[in-house]
């Protein structure tokens, strides 16, 4: 499975993160760079042999600054097929020099499984200079869970603190998750929030038919992480 984002990563222009997974078999993930002028090749970004067996089964690339430098990095969240008990986050720090050729050679990866489906970065906790992470889970019964993880990174040491956000657990099937300015007054527009889209499966409080799909903003209270939700129908997405 391929999944792309994009950034400025040397300074010269927009280039394309394209993360392709192994499979069961056994081969190895791989990430290349596109440049956007067309003309170079793909710069392939090489895996730390440690860190290749939880990327098998990539399922997001995020863009953020992750360690407070100004430069853009990435992100995959990602899991092994072959062991499905654990998922990760793989963090690649850019260490390209000005106007040269992509170098990621900083690499780290925390476990945040199981269960993680989608990821999405923005400024959740108070810092407009490190990026943090949000990610959607499907549990166990088919319970969703929603995560902050707050970025505690120094410029050297990649490191997240996650949080569960209060009363996100809601009955139905995880498809993706966003971060953005979605709700306004007040220091509700100090904070990014959170959307998720899932196809509810039958929620009490909602009575949505079975499998309609689903929106639930998290408006950013900045009180103990927890956002309050409003669940709204996505016409045209069923």
């Amino acid at each position: 499975m391929l999944f792309r984002s994009s950034g400025i990563f040397n300074n010269a222009g927009l280039s394309v993160v394209a993360v392709n997974g192994g499979n069961q078999a056994g081969t190895s993930p791989s990430i290349d760079i596109l440049l956007h002028d067309a003309v170079s090749p793909a710069v392939n970004v090489p895996i730390p042999a440690i860190d290749q067996a939880g990327m098998i089964d990539p399922r997001a690339v995020v863009v953020g600054d992750f360690n407070g430098d100004g430069v853009p990095d990435f992100a995959i969240l990602s899991g092994n097929p072959t062991n499905g008990t654990n998922d990760f986050v793989t963090v690649f720090v850019n260490t390209t020099p000005p106007g040269g050729t992509p170098t990621f050679t900083n690499v780290s990866q925390m476990n945040v499984g199981p269960g993680a489906v989608a990821m999405a970065t923005g400024f959740l906790t108070g810092s407009t200079v490190f990026n943090d992470l949000a990610i959607v889970y499907n549990t166990v019964g088919g319970a969703n869970d929603l995560k902050v993880y707050q970025n505690t990174s120094s410029s050297s040491v990649t490191s997240f603190v996650p949080h569960l956000i209060t009363g996100s657990s809601f009955a139905g099937t995880a498809v993706g998750v966003a971060v953005g300015t979605l709700s306004t007054g007040g220091n509700y527009t100090d904070f990014q929030d959170i959307a998720v889209v899932y196809a509810a499966t039958g929620n009490a409080n909602l009575a949505p038919p079975a499998n309609e799909s689903m929106v639930a903003v998290f408006q950013n209270a900045q009180i103990n992480f927890g956002f309050p939700r409003t669940p709204n129908p996505l016409t045209g997405l069923d």
